[in-house]
């Protein structure tokens, strides 16, 4: 910074963006006091089904997998749900859960390559919380099965064994032992 005389001493700045927080469908009022998820409208949940497996989030800017990983088709009917521990989920070596690295999303060719397993913050992005059973808009993303779904985010939980995974059942966020549960996977870009 310069005031006409004098240059101020360097300095650095750490801009972090983030994608845009979609609506998260909730439409009811619980209290009489403003600032509830439903009393905003605005970037109200929008996919575009491109017709080749993957959907477009209008407000992100996200690519998801239509299907969940295992299913497939236009109404994702075909096929049956699989499941993964967290390693072979997001490709993660460990020499006892996931010795191949295998690597659900990375080995995904739908559409192209350059699929990975969600974070947690993106995965939460797609959940309808005006629903459950599954919480998500079910047209842009049909056979959604009601339960677990991996995110790639290992931090931010009380355990270094852990990660974050998202109910599709109700929406919530939970960690859990990577290796103790297998839940399902649905990738983006």
């Amino acid at each position: 910074v310069n005031d006409g005389q004098t240059n101020s001493a360097a300095d650095t700045v750490t801009i972090t963006c983030r994608i845009p927080v979609p609506d998260t469908g909730q439409t009811a009022s619980y209290t009489s006091t403003f600032g509830e998820d439903g009393d905003y409208d605005m970037h109200f949940l929008s996919y575009r089904d491109n017709g080749d497996g993957t959907v477009y989030d209008n407000v992100t800017g996200l690519l998801w997998q239509k299907c969940t990983n295992g299913l497939s088709g236009p109404d994702c009917a075909a096929g049956s749900a699989t499941t993964y521990n967290w390693y072979v989920a997001t490709g993660t070596y460990d020499v006892t859960y996931n010795p191949s690295t295998t690597s659900v999303c990375g080995d995904l060719n739908l559409a192209g390559g350059g699929w990975r397993a969600p974070t947690d913050y993106e995965l939460i992005t797609i959940v309808n919380y005006g629903t459950q059973g599954p919480a998500i808009n079910t047209a842009s993303f049909p056979g959604t099965v009601s339960s677990h779904y991996w995110s790639s985010t290992g931090e931010g939980v009380y355990d270094a064994d852990s990660a974050w995974f998202v109910s599709f059942d109700s929406g919530s966020p939970v960690s859990y032992p990577k290796s103790a549960l297998v839940a399902h996977v649905r990738c983006v870009r």
